[in-house]
């Protein structure tokens, strides 16, 4: 499964929980490269909730 399409899946329930998926200026190729860009910004939650 491809990036895109996994967020074209999942676009609705982040979209009722209040959450947007803002495009990167920097283009990713790799879960790698995700990561590294992930890691060294600030886009990720401060906090995670449980599922459960």
């Amino acid at each position: 499964m491809t990036a895109n399409r996994a967020i074209r899946q999942i676009r609705p329930l982040l979209d009722q929980a209040g959450y947007t998926i803002t495009p990167t200026q920097k283009r990713l190729y790799s879960a790698a490269d995700l990561t590294a860009y992930a890691l060294n910004t600030d886009v990720l939650p401060q906090e995670i909730n449980s599922a459960c």
